[in-house]
């Protein structure tokens, strides 16, 4: 019998994304997506933003000439790829509506060339600058711009980060106090993908980090972006399991969960490097031998399909996996085993379990044993 899935019943994807595929890092992916380039830095600039009590913010600019080594191309990495992979991540596109749409403007500019990209840089930090005026306390904070080229691709970043005190070992044993930058901390950063932009139409060209809060920060962060939410993850990642739950209904039983988890793998693996899912290369990799079938069931069924998905991470973990805790008890188990080796009573509200895991065994035994 099919795990039922949430979402049963709704349309899938109202509007048409994008149907570009452009990650294949992945080992089994190979076969399906061409492979990622590495993307080329065309541009890169580090801003500095304080303010002091009852002070204005200022703005510092690093030189042009100070971020040209290995290190400084691996930080910018790491900040990367610690945009892609967060599960906050979200979706959008530039509010018409907004109070201000400078950033949209310059980007405009820079795309009819009268902006360069060092000019575009400037301005827009001096856009956050005036944007953090309404955070009435000290603040230092960084302001990190790359501009980077993958093949025919442009991606406009943008990472906001604090520094770190640490302590440091020097080689003659003495210590001292230096500043450390942290990525994995990452709370405000923007992506621009200037291909889907340029349409006019995406509701995905622009994906965000911001904290779910209302701290002056963050509002000053979204003023400065002017962004609206274009995509709920979590709706269609629901939406995209309904129809990935009818297909498995037209399979052999046998294969019901084998096809499930090969869904859910592909997706995440693709989330872990940032790219979306396409669902012509999902359509391969579920099937070597019938390599159009989920991807024909979905053009078929669906009234209007979707081409790229961003998934949400945690809707897709639920879909192959039941879990739950509270203050003493911590328990997960995979969907097929239920009403095989987990039995669910919901008259009772309890689950029996027949076939325990061998190290759960053997730390029952050993405490039955000592008691």
């Amino acid at each position: 019998m099919a795990a039922p899935c949430p979402g049963r019943g709704a349309a899938l994807f109202p509007e048409r994304l994008r149907g570009r595929a452009r990650a294949g890092v992945l080992l089994y992916c190979a076969p399906f997506l061409p492979a990622l380039r590495d993307p080329t830095l065309k541009y890169s600039r580090i801003f500095q933003l304080t303010r002091a009590t009852d002070q204005a913010v200022t703005l510092t600019s690093a030189a042009p000439d100070s971020n040209g080594d290995d290190t400084h191309d691996n930080v910018a990495g790491s900040f990367r790829s610690a945009f892609h992979t967060h599960s906050r991540r979200q979706f959008g596109y530039f509010d018409a509506e907004a109070e201000t749409r400078f950033f949209h403007q310059c980007l405009s500019e820079y795309r009819d060339g009268q902006l360069d990209m060092a000019a575009l840089g400037q301005r827009l930090a001096e856009h956050f600058r005036q944007c953090l005026e309404a955070v009435e306390q000290p603040l230092r904070v960084y302001l990190w711009f790359t501009i980077e080229q993958n093949g025919e691709d442009e991606f406009l970043y943008c990472f906001v980060f604090e520094q770190e005190e640490a302590y440091r070992l020097s080689a003659q044993l003495t210590v001292s106090l230096s500043g450390r930058i942290d990525p994995g901390r990452l709370q405000h950063a923007l992506k621009i993908d200037f291909s889907d932009w340029r349409r006019g139409d995406s509701k995905t060209c622009l994906s965000y980090l911001a904290p779910r809060n209302q701290l002056p920060m963050t509002l000053a962060w979204k003023k400065f972006i002017g962004v609206a939410e274009g995509v709920d993850r979590a709706e269609k990642t629901d939406e995209f399991l309904e129809v990935v739950e009818r297909y498995a209904d037209t399979l052999p039983a046998e294969k019901e969960h084998e096809y499930r988890a090969k869904v859910v793998d592909f997706c995440l693996d693709m989330g872990r490097v940032g790219e979306p899912v396409e669902i012509g290369a999902l359509s391969r990799h579920l099937d070597e031998e019938a390599p159009e079938a989920f991807s024909r069931f979905v053009e078929e069924r669906v009234e209007e399909p979707v081409r790229n998905l961003y998934p949400d991470r945690q809707r897709l973990k639920r879909y192959t996996r039941f879990f739950g805790r509270d203050q003493d008890l911590s328990i997960s188990f995979s969907t097929m085993t239920l009403g095989k080796h987990v039995i669910y009573d919901e008259a009772s509200g309890t689950l029996t379990i027949r076939a325990l895991p061998k190290a759960l065994k053997a730390q029952l035994a050993q405490h039955t044993k000592k008691n």
